[in-house]
C-alpha cells in the first residue's frame, strides 16, 4: 500500500477502482474490486477498501501473494477525450 501510495504520487494520477488480487498456495488466485465516486491517491482513501475486500469473505486456502491496484485512473480521462476512429479508404 506504501509503494502504490507512492506511485500514484509520484505520477500524479489518481483512480477510483481499488482491486486486489490474492494467489493461493496451490497457484489459484483470486480478484476482488470496488469503484468509488471519488478519485483517491493516499494509502489513507484506499486502504479501508483493501481492509473491507479482504474481509469479504473467507479465504479458502493459505494465501502466498497479495496485489493492490487502482486504476479508473483521472490520466484516462484525458486520453478518452482525444481517441479518434479512423476511417481507411479501400
Amino acid at each position: 500500500a506504501d509503494e502504490l501510495e507512492r506511485r500514484l504520487q509520484a505520477s500524479k494520477v489518481k483512480g477510483k477502482t481499488v482491486t486486489i488480487k490474492l494467489k493461493y498456495n496451490d497457484f489459484t488466485q483470486q480478484t476482488r474490486s470496488r469503484t468509488v465516486n471519488e478519485f483517491m491517491d493516499r494509502k489513507a482513501q484506499f486502504f479501508p477498501i483493501v481492509q473491507e475486500l479482504l474481509l469479504q469473505e473467507p479465504w479458502p486456502l493459505p494465501v502466498r501473494l497479495l496485489g493492490i491496484s487502482i486504476t479508473k485512473l483521472d490520466s484516462e480521462i484525458v486520453l478518452e477525450q482525444f481517441s479518434v476512429q479512423l476511417k481507411l479508404e479501400f
